[in-house]
């Protein structure tokens, strides 16, 4: 079917890797209703219509050319979004079976020579001059092109649009900021953090910065996908996030800046214009299209490409003793995305070969599962739910882990009560041997005491027995006799 030629259908070829292509590729075809979108991997494509949700995965090994037109219709042109060997070889593929031109966009800086080896480096440069018209997000980018040898190509710059009044969702939850006497947060960092980002940069100079300046990272990293510390008591990781809560993230958290780390070269970098959108100015480096924009729309500051960590904390304590970064109102960051699309749109109608309408699509039964890989908003949302579930697991696991200490503390408690108990009774039982040793000795003494007054009674009586015999035989005698006899007893003895 014949339509005009503004709303030509235009087949987008992307990597499923999703990120900021895949945003830039759904702001495109949101405002496009016939586009439609080819993932490519390696064994499978997965052809996509947006606006439907709608999916028809196609078998790159068995599928011939006539199962390639059938499957896709007569597009009017190829969008390439990526130069990697594997989506540049379904383009020229494509191209060819539907006779059709293609046009691509460097969306970063993998097509450069100073990236690619030189085996491939060759074919690249022939892909993209081949290309009725390159787009770059950046000035920065354009120039690279150029100096990879892409010059045979028409080279625009069309910046990424980004529309700020979608950034005023409120954020729904609580901060939940384990540890943290003072929630504030006077810097941020946005995005998802790799090594490629700036990862070890970042932590590293945060381990420069003073005690009383903490960094929250609106986002995730490597290794740290669930809030947490990733420097204890200095970097917080909030964890995902949609886009349009990220002004009320940041004003919850007490952000006045945001800081980007990034060491390798920015394309464009749509977390710079959310970043913007939310009413924050940036602290970025002067490299790439992040110091390009930085340049020009004075939102924030540059610090030098090569600085040190610890030259970047300098910076950061500076300007928070300073004026000199200002919370800024949402600004314009650039194009919108209705002016992007409205100039992709006049070189689509440039070097669209036909204006046919796209085929239709049957209804695909797993179209929610496939959404969640391919569909970056899906995925996102998926991420947030995942974290959530994951946050609050964690705080379960927490209170259970305090559940149980308080458990082993009063067991410890009863331990205790009871190694007492058994110290006393081991006590009671020595005493009570001590106890029966007198209790022993006594009968003992008892013993001794009860043979001497038995014997001392034997000995009275003897006595007495004796006596009674002198005193008979005292009687016997003559009185004058027995008185002599008494006197003499009673006299003392002479020495």
């Amino acid at each position: 079917m014949k339509i005009e030629a503004k709303d030509c259908y235009v087949l987008h070829v992307v990597p499923p890797n999703g990120g900021g292509v895949d945003r830039y590729v759904r702001d495109i075809c949101a405002r496009r209703a016939n586009d439609r979108v080819l993932h490519v991997s390696q064994l499978q494509v997965v052809f996509e219509s947006p606006q439907h949700n709608q999916f028809v995965v196609i078998d790159t090994a068995s599928a011939g050319d006539t199962q390639w037109v059938a499957a896709l219709g007569q597009p009017a042109l190829v969008h390439a979004h990526s130069s990697l060997q594997l989506e540049r070889e379904t383009v020229v593929r494509l191209c060819a079976i539907l006779k059709i031109p293609y046009v691509v966009t460097l969306h970063d800086v993998a097509f450069s020579e100073h990236t690619q080896n030189h085996a491939d480096e060759a074919d690249i440069v022939t892909f993209i001059a081949d290309a009725k018209c390159c787009v770059a997000p950046s000035q920065f980018i354009r120039e690279l092109a150029v100096q990879s040898g892409c010059a045979g190509a028409d080279i625009v710059v069309i910046p990424n649009g980004a529309d700020c009044e979608k950034s005023d969702v409120a954020y729904p939850s609580t901060l939940n900021i384990a540890n943290a006497a003072n929630p504030q947060f006077e810097v941020a960092v946005v995005g998802a953090l790799g090594e490629h980002k700036g990862l070890s940069f970042l932590k590293e100079t945060v381990s420069h910065l003073p005690e009383n300046v903490r960094v929250v990272l609106v986002g995730y990293a490597d290794g740290a996908l669930s809030k947490g510390w990733l420097l204890p008591e200095k970097l917080w990781v909030h964890g995902p996030f949609e886009p349009a809560e990220l002004r009320s993230i940041l004003d919850a958290y007490g952000c006045k800046f945001v800081l980007f780390p990034n060491r390798q070269p920015e394309s464009f970098s749509y977390s710079l214009s959310d970043v913007w959108c939310s009413g924050r100015p940036a602290l970025v480096p002067d490299v790439g299209a992040l110091g390009e924009r930085m340049r020009a729309a004075g939102c924030g500051a540059l610090y030098p490409a090569h600085a040190s960590a610890r030259d970047v904390s300098h910076i950061i304590v500076e300007l928070l003793s300073s004026s000199r970064l200002m919370k800024i109102p949402p600004m314009k960051n650039g194009l919108s995305i209705a002016e992007m699309c409205s100039r992709l749109t006049a070189i689509y109608d440039r070097y669209a070969s036909n204006a046919y309408a796209p085929p239709e699509m049957n209804d695909s039964t797993n179209a929610a599962e496939i959404a969640v890989h391919l569909n970056s908003a899906f995925f996102r949302a998926e991420l947030v739910k995942l974290n959530g579930d994951v946050a609050f697991s964690n705080d379960r696991l927490t209170r259970t882990l305090v559940e149980i200490d308080e458990l082993a503390e009063r067991y410890r408690g009863r331990g205790e009560w009871v190694s007492k108990l058994e110290t006393d009774v081991q006590g009671l039982s020595e005493e009570n041997l001590r106890v029966a040793r007198i209790a022993a000795q006594r009968e003992a003494d008892v013993s001794v005491l009860t043979r001497d007054v038995e014997k001392l009674t034997i000995d009275v009586t003897d006595t007495l027995k004796i006596a009674h015999r002198y005193e008979r035989a005292l009687s016997m005698l003559p009185k004058p006799v027995r008185n002599w006899a008494l006197r003499r007893a009673d006299e003392p003895k002479k020495p």
